[in-house]
């Protein structure tokens, strides 16, 4: 079951929305909540969600485009425009077989709010502090349109019920229809 549409609405409303949302809940509740809508995510660009962790790493694991994928979900900061890359999240994403994928997947709060989506293989050498530009600079560039886009229509199509949609809320609908 798909999240209810309810109409499109501009990013910046959609972008305030979850600012406000992000302020209700706090910092680790909507770290949550943003792996989960990832899920949902991966799961409307055509990817089926096998596992969304709440603990451990990858956040992730996923089937797209008929690879194995893994993914790290992170929020930047709007008042910090650089963003540590550690050397566990990269670990994780790592592929463990040939032909597997890894993303680190940002979701950089600040204006224009907008995923950044990065193959681990661009990642690797920059681990520490790195500018957000710099990672939307490197980012994926087809991946991170798909899920911009993809994100924001599901914003947009939830954004009454926003703080209702708890993370287990999310994970449980996006692989109950797995099955």
């Amino acid at each position: 079951m798909d999240l209810v549409l309810s109409g499109p609405i501009p990013i910046n409303v959609a972008a305030a929305a979850l600012h406000r949302l992000r302020a209700d809940v706090g910092d680790i509740e909507f770290g949550y909540r943003a792996q989960a809508w990832f899920a949902h995510v991966l799961k409307r660009i055509g990817a089926t969600v096998v596992e969304i962790r709440h603990q451990g790493h990858p956040d992730i694991i996923a089937v797209l485009n008929g690879r194995f994928a893994r993914f790290e979900i992170e929020i930047a900061s709007k008042g910090d425009r650089h963003h540590t890359i550690k050397s566990d999240d990269l670990s994780a994403i790592s592929p463990v077989k040939p032909g597997e994928l890894g993303y680190l997947a940002v979701l950089d709060m600040a204006e224009p709010m907008r995923w950044a989506t990065l193959e681990q293989s661009r990642i690797r050498g920059r681990l520490g502090r790195a500018p957000i530009s710099t990672l939307h600079a490197v980012a994926d560039r087809e991946l991170t349109k798909l899920c911009n886009d993809a994100f924001f229509e599901l914003v947009g199509e939830s954004i009454d019920r926003l703080p209702a949609l708890t993370f287990r809320l999310l994970c449980d609908r996006v692989l109950r229809d797995n099955q």
